[in-house]
């Protein structure tokens, strides 16, 4: 006789007055089903981005600074010379800051991003951004001093040394035009609306907006008519 107990099957051999029993384990066990994918993939047409702790590639020049209300915050350049001296360089914030070069760029390590439509705005505010070695120029009204107390000039060409680095307040920003952008992220959040398709591994959905994180995430826009087709890849929690 056999009998099935859970996974096992149990033998009942029976030969005269003597029983024996044997237990069997079957070749092979049951395992629990897997926990649910967090890996997503968005793609579609997007209306509008916005994103904590996102890396992009550095900002190459001519870009322009300005901030959320003229005259109210500004930016500071450390690591700089001029005319072989160093110096601290100052920008008030009383007209936007253009800024030119050969070379050279901004790097913004980890930054909050957002687009919409087709414009592409990097917030500063917060840890300073690297300013890559190389030669820029300013096309605005700074103090600039080496110690002493700074002078205000119209403009100002600097040389910006290994260490580099710009400082902003006031809801400083640069807005870029479109372009072809990739961005990622590590533990940050990212929000996409549009007219979007999420695929999980077992479903794809039509969606008008996914919410995302904290986890980690890759970003590819393409400029197509007055917007971006995206392409994003999630590892982590999303709501849609």
């Amino acid at each position: 006789m056999r009998t099935l107990v859970g996974a096992a099957l149990v033998v009942v051999l029976a030969a005269g007055c003597r029983t024996e029993t044997r237990v069997v384990q079957p070749s092979s066990t049951t395992t629990s089903a897997p926990a649910p994918s967090d890996r997503f993939e968005v793609t579609g047409t997007l209306s509008e981005l916005s994103a904590d702790r996102a890396v992009g590639d550095p900002v190459p020049p001519p870009f322009t600074i300005t901030v959320a209300e003229r005259g109210v915050g500004g930016a500071e350049i450390a690591g700089a010379t001029v005319g072989g001296q160093p110096v601290q360089i100052n920008w008030d914030a009383g007209r936007p800051l253009p800024v030119s070069g050969r070379g050279g760029g901004l790097d913004l390590g980890a930054a909050p991003i957002t687009v919409r439509g087709s414009a592409v705005r990097w917030s500063l505010d917060g840890a300073a951004r690297t300013l890559l070695p190389g030669p820029y120029s300013l096309g605005s009204s700074v103090a600039v001093g080496s110690g002493g107390l700074a002078k205000p000039v119209d403009s100002l060409a600097f040389i910006a040394g290994n260490d580099a680095a710009l400082s902003t307040r006031g809801g400083a920003a640069i807005d870029l035009p479109a372009g072809r952008l990739r961005v990622e992220g590590r533990e940050g959040s990212l929000t996409l609306t549009g007219r979007l398709e999420l695929a999980s591994s077992t479903a794809t959905r039509s969606v008008t907006k996914v919410a995302f994180g904290p986890g980690v995430y890759e970003v590819t826009l393409t400029p197509v008519g007055a917007g971006f087709d995206v392409l994003a890849r999630l590892a982590g929690r999303v709501t849609a």
